[in-house]
């Protein structure tokens, strides 16, 4: 959401018409969130896949550790 209202606040008007149309479909697929599917059961945005994977990343770096040890 943060890149079309960007888009939208900048001087868009004296661009010439391909770029206008290019920024008018960053925009459009900008408002969609992006989502990862798990055969096709499980939905998942980009926010819960990145804190998925940041958890993933401590618990192997915890066992790691602890194997060490």
């Amino acid at each position: 959401m943060e890149l079309a209202d960007m888009i939208f606040r900048s001087d868009w008007t004296s661009l010439n018409i391909n770029v206008k149309k290019a920024f008018l479909m960053l925009m459009r697929r900008a408002m969609k969130p992006i989502e990862f599917t798990s055969i096709y059961i499980v939905s998942v945005n980009l926010e819960s896949f990145m804190t998925l994977v940041k958890t993933s990343y401590s618990v192997f770096s915890l066992l790691q550790q602890s194997r060490e040890t």
